[in-house]
């Protein structure tokens, strides 16, 4: 009886878990369907509420020290802050909730003073927080079951979205690159892809079960199928660091100086490409390898206006609803910088701007100087992928930024032998 009420309760916590996981990742498709609006209201009203509700239950458990079996409280006192720089490793669930809370307390006040804040915004910062709070609670609980709810919805998501695509070519509505299917446009699923091959590999790594790579080699024919030339760059990236991971212990390509040689070139590919458009010869071969033009598929005209739109509000930005109009056509509207980096400084400011580029510096070389070889390459392998497909979207504080940048913490978490 007492072994059945624990497999319940287990039962219990995946079922809960797969509904939060739910709330926080909507599908996509219901937000472009105007008779959906009160379904997605419902949504994001559940978001709001959730979020803050982790939070505060992360919180309390904090102050009153539940979370003791952890190397560190989730709040940093003076006395764990001076323990936290004597580790040799980190404790990613200190860091990255705290650079959660200093991004989205960031984004409020540029918003503040540029005079575009409303309260669901706020509500919608502080659900981030909580999300972060939720990730790492759920996680110290259910272990490798957090693991696999995410792998199970995620994998459902990417499914769905390769058979719409499959059976409805033409997409449910618009044309073009903006056809819609169940995961949005084609170029909104990277993350939802990335995510997943990620979660999925820590399950195999967990769990060696080889059934699992079979779902990894799913999700990659996913990202075959959805043709966008940024997901299949950003998985071929991870799926190559995965690969060394899993059946090479050791690598003369895959290894900390190549990784670290890739997020250098990254930014210089930021400084070059994306904020002074250089056309350089190196981004006229990639992308004539993806089979695109050197406009990146017309982003070069949406990063000059969000350039130019950030120059004339450094320091706060524009606002949230900024609306880019890069071909001349009126109704053709663009309301992303389809750059992480470039939204936050049009939108919010060098401040906020800032705020980010420090965050992914300091998540890389946190993992990068972590002591187990194996568990760094991994670690800095995720960074890099999510780094790469933010050059080309905007993505910078969503639940699935958050999801990914969580990950070096349940990856490198001494408790359990995850990898």
């Amino acid at each position: 009886m007492i072994i059945k009420a624990v497999i319940n309760r287990g039962r219990i916590q995946e079922l809960f878990c797969l509904f939060y996981l739910f709330i926080f990742f909507e599908p996509p498709i219901l937000s472009y369907y105007s008779q959906l609006s009160i379904v997605s209201k419902a949504f994001a009203a559940m978001r709001y509420f959730l979020g803050i509700v982790f939070l505060v239950k992360m919180l309390i458990k904090s102050i009153n020290g539940d979370y003791s079996r952890s190397r560190t409280r989730l709040l940093p006192t003076t006395k764990s802050l001076i323990e936290f720089e004597r580790r040799k490793n980190y404790n990613t669930s200190l860091c990255v909730f705290m650079y959660a809370v200093l991004l989205n307390i960031m984004l409020i006040i540029a918003s503040y003073n540029n005079h575009t804040i409303y309260l669901t915004y706020v509500f919608s910062c502080i659900s981030k927080i909580g999300f972060v709070a939720y990730n790492i609670g759920a996680y110290h609980k259910m272990r490798s079951k957090f693991f696999r709810c995410y792998a199970y919805l995620f994998t459902c998501y990417c499914v769905l979205n390769m058979l719409t695509q499959m059976v409805v070519p033409f997409g449910f509505m618009g044309y073009g690159d903006k056809r819609v299917w169940f995961l949005g446009l084609k170029n909104g699923t990277t993350l939802y892809l990335l995510l997943d091959l990620i979660m999925l590999a820590a399950l195999y790594e967990y769990k060696h079960d080889k059934r699992v790579i079979l779902f990894m080699l799913l999700i990659n024919v996913c990202t075959i199928v959805n043709r966008s030339s940024t997901a299949i760059i950003v998985m071929f990236l991870l799926d190559i660091i995965l690969y060394y991971q899993m059946f090479r212990n050791r690598s003369m390509i895959v290894n900390k100086a190549t990784l670290l040689i890739v997020f250098v070139f990254l930014w210089f590919f930021f400084y070059a490409v994306v904020y002074n458009n250089a056309e350089l010869d190196i981004s006229v071969l990639v992308s004539k390898i993806v089979g695109k033009t050197p406009t990146f598929s017309g982003r070069t005209d949406v990063w000059k206006l969000a350039i130019e739109m950030y120059e004339k509000n450094k320091l706060w930005g524009a606002g949230i609803g900024v609306e880019f109009h890069p071909w001349g056509d009126p109704t053709n509207v663009v309301y992303s910088a389809h750059n992480s980096i470039l939204e936050f400084l049009c939108k919010y400011g060098i401040f906020a701007a800032i705020t980010f580029c420090v965050i992914m510096i300091a998540v890389f070389f946190q993992c990068l100087f972590l002591k187990n070889r194996k568990h760094s390459l991994l670690c800095c392998g995720i960074v890099l992928a999510l780094f790469l497909a933010m050059m080309f979207e905007a993505e910078g504080n969503g639940y699935l930024f958050w999801s990914i940048v969580t990950m070096p913490y349940l990856l490198t978490d001494k408790k359990i032998r995850v990898i």
